[in-house]
This record gives structure tokens, sequence and C-alpha cells, in this order.
């Protein structure tokens, strides 16, 4: 490979000089392009002190009556106003789904309330069931009272 053999006698170190890589870098165009960017202007100098257009410039160059002709047709131009025709039709439904969502945000908020309270009653139960009765139990839960009395006199012991 030419890169594994520096040419001719030269040692090791011109060799990584020659081919260090800022030199390579430097004479690459991906270098030499940002540092242009930096130094050319964004318009050029000659846009900049333009003068704005008038007729009599360009009736002097290309005649009169090419300049009357464009000057007619860029007046006759005319740019069509925007009509919008999809906001009516989408404004109700938006208030309406701006109503649903006051709905559900009351409904998630009331949800949640239940679930704290819920939270804290499984908690309270947590602290307390090492030494709780059946029937301090059954006494927060008389539903449950009922389906066992129930099961036990009907002789379902849950086989």
């Amino acid at each position: 490979m030419w890169l594994s053999k520096p040419p001719g006698k030269s040692t090791g170190r011109a060799w990584l000089s020659f081919w260090s890589p800022m030199r390579l870098a430097k004479s690459s165009p991906l270098f030499v392009v940002p540092s242009m960017r930096l130094t050319l202007p964004s318009r050029p100098s000659s846009a900049r002190n333009l003068n704005p257009l008038t007729g009599e410039y360009y009736r002097k160059g290309i005649g009169s009556r090419l300049v009357d002709m464009y000057k007619e047709a860029y007046d006759s131009v005319q740019v069509p106003k925007y009509v919008d025709t999809v906001t009516p039709e989408y404004k109700p439904k938006f208030d309406q789904l701006l109503v649903d969502l006051k709905e559900a945000e009351e409904k998630s908020l009331k949800e949640s309330e239940r679930l704290e309270k819920e939270i804290a009653e499984v908690q309270e139960l947590k602290k307390k069931i090492s030494t709780m009765t059946a029937d301090e139990y059954f006494e927060k839960h008389p539903e449950l009272k009922k389906k066992f009395d129930d099961e036990i006199r009907n002789d379902y012991w849950g086989y």
C-alpha cells in the first residue's frame, strides 16, 4: 500500500507530520467551505444598494412598450382572498369536545378521590389485619357477613 511506506529516505516523524490529520483536514473542501461561509456576506453588496424598481430606468434600457405591458400585467394580477369554509364546520365539534373533556375531567377527579379513599382503607386494614377478628371485619363489610351466613345456612362450604 502507498500509505504503509514513506516515499524516499524520509523518517517516520516527517512522514507523520506530512500526513497529519490537520494537514489533511485543511486541504479538504469540507474544511474550506465553513470558513468561506463565515467570510462571505449573506447578500451580495450590489443587492444591498438596489434602488426601488421604477419604470423610468427600464424604459431607457428595453423600451417603454415592454415596460407598459409588464406593468399592466402586474397590476391585473389579483391574489384571491382566502375564504375559510373549514372552521365553521369544525367549530361546533371542537366546542363539543371541550365540553366532553370537562365532563371526563370531573369524572376522573371523582374516581381519583374514590380510589384514594379505598387505598387509605386498604392500608388501614393492612395495619390491623394481624390482630383483627372476623367480627370486626364483618362490621366494616356487612355484605360479606350476609354472604357467609347464607353459605353456612345452605351448607355450602366452598367446595
